[in-house]
């Protein structure tokens, strides 16, 4: 017997899997997002369908806490999608909140859309997923067998069967694979006793809950429209199949839907982020300089980004997600992020280039030390790739300097005052910046950079 009441005391829920931004739920989404807070419903994960939902399910990750986006186009919606409406897609997955691909798969139940167009579809979203290191969603009805063909034999990001209803032996070729199985409302139903059999046979931490809300509302609520708030019920059918308390389930699933979608304490690191009407880089988590003031000493990100690096970030990765990008998504592309990006010269260069190739103003944000790291000649090709170039000047003298950006190196204030000579002598439009911050001098670095006879800025 579980006891019900053992969970209670710490209880903590993810929906894994919750259409908030459907017009059934989204009317009064306030409301269904205090209900399910007040029943222990800590995260949710809302997955768009096509374009318009997907943009939805953006707006509402921007504007509320634990909320999740994952945008996508589902298997039945292509029939009414375009290119236009998978570019939209793209472009949504830069933004803040958002952390997956989806929902995308194949549904060979209502065969509203020819079998190999939904797996050109689905190759699309496998391919953004693989880019951007994003965890996939997948629907799969009456083709369980066929998704789990179509995927690549390597997928290094997680991946989720959501709502799962398929055979016992396709779920356990998925979890061999490492990819979570998510159950919903089905799993109450008393004539599905092979799923409860499946969560029994599972490995428990391949195993996630979901509502998938407003559908498919569980045992005793079985035909009402269903809501966040009773993902409980799905946990609690989860701990009776597998015969452990409540408690101990809720433990297990929170733990498992963190892992899944990459927010714990090895939350995945974003490489692009749009702040405003700009794109920025985060290539790199090396610096050459330890400044006092560095965001990094503080948070690990800025405007719902995540931008700590727990290892350097993939060259591959980064020029699959450039090339992604399509001309007048933004104003400029801007090569900043947590590590100083001339410490990966080589790669600079080329996704500076694949910027320039499809329009992009380019802008280099620098410590300015470059010369430190490479040849004046290798700088000069490097600043070659950018229009704009903005160097943190931060003070007006070398002790100053030495005193605010410690680093390794004899003589970085000449290096600095020569990287800033040539940038200029490169055409590039330079910008010197400082930083508010106690004991940075900005009165001297504006009257230093007014000598230079170029533009000052105060950042932060």
């Amino acid at each position: 017997m579980v006891s019900r009441e053992s969970g209670k005391a710490q209880r903590r829920l993810f929906d894994t899997h919750c259409h908030l931004c459907s017009d059934a739920l989204f009317d009064d989404v306030e409301g269904v997002i205090k209900r399910a807070r007040r029943s222990g419903v800590s995260y949710f994960m809302v997955p768009g369908i096509d374009a318009e939902s997907s943009r939805r399910a953006a707006a509402l990750a921007s504007d509320h806490e634990g909320v999740w986006a994952a945008v996508g186009v589902h298997p039945n919606s292509i029939g009414e999608a375009s290119s236009t409406d998978f570019s939209t897609v793209k472009r949504l997955l830069l933004e803040p909140g958002v952390l997956a691909v989806g929902e995308t798969g194949l549904d060979f139940y209502r065969e509203e859309v020819p079998r190999q167009v939904q797996k050109e579809w689905l190759h699309r979203h496998v391919d953004l997923a693989a880019d951007l290191g994003y965890p996939l969603i997948l629907h799969s009805r009456s083709a369980e067998e066929d998704l789990l063909d179509e995927l690549p034999p390597c997928v290094d990001t997680p991946v989720i069967l959501h709502c799962y209803t398929g055979a016992a032996d396709t779920a356990r070729r998925a979890g061999d694979r490492g990819f979570y199985v998510g159950f919903a409302g089905p799993l109450t139903y008393p004539a599905n006793e092979h799923l409860r059999e499946l969560v029994r046979c599972l490995p428990g931490d391949r195993i996630l809950v979901e509502t998938d809300s407003p559908y498919l509302s569980p045992e005793p609520l079985r035909g009402r429209l269903n809501e966040p708030e009773r993902v409980l019920l799905i946990a609690e059918a989860v701990a009776s199949a597998r015969g452990i308390q409540v408690a101990d389930a809720l433990d297990m699933l929170w733990q498992n839907s963190i892992d899944a979608f990459q927010i714990g304490s090895e939350r995945r690191t974003d490489l692009l982020y749009r702040l405003g009407s700009n794109l920025y880089a985060n290539i790199s988590d090396k610096c050459n300089c330890d400044c006092v003031f560095c965001l990094r000493f503080r948070q690990t990100g800025i405007g719902g980004y995540h931008l700590e690096h727990t290892e350097e970030p993939s060259s591959e990765r980064l020029i699959r997600s450039f090339e992604m990008l399509e001309p007048d998504w933004f104003d400029e592309i801007v090569f900043c992020g947590f590590g100083e990006p001339t410490t990966r010269p080589d790669l600079l260069i080329r996704l500076a280039g694949i910027s320039r190739g499809k329009g992009y103003v380019t802008r280099l944000d620098t410590n300015g030390l470059a010369l430190e790291l490479m040849s004046a000649d290798r700088v000069r090709e490097m600043l070659s790739m950018f229009d704009r170039v903005s160097v943190s000047l931060n003070e007006s003298s070398a002790a100053g300097y030495a005193r605010i950006c410690h680093t390794r190196y004899t003589d970085p204030w000449s290096s600095l005052l020569r990287f800033i000579r040539l940038s200029v002598e490169c055409g590039c439009r330079t910008t010197l910046t400082a930083v508010r911050y106690p004991g940075v001098d900005l009165e001297g670095a504006a009257v230093l950079a007014a000598e230079l006879g170029l533009p000052f800025r105060t950042r932060g």
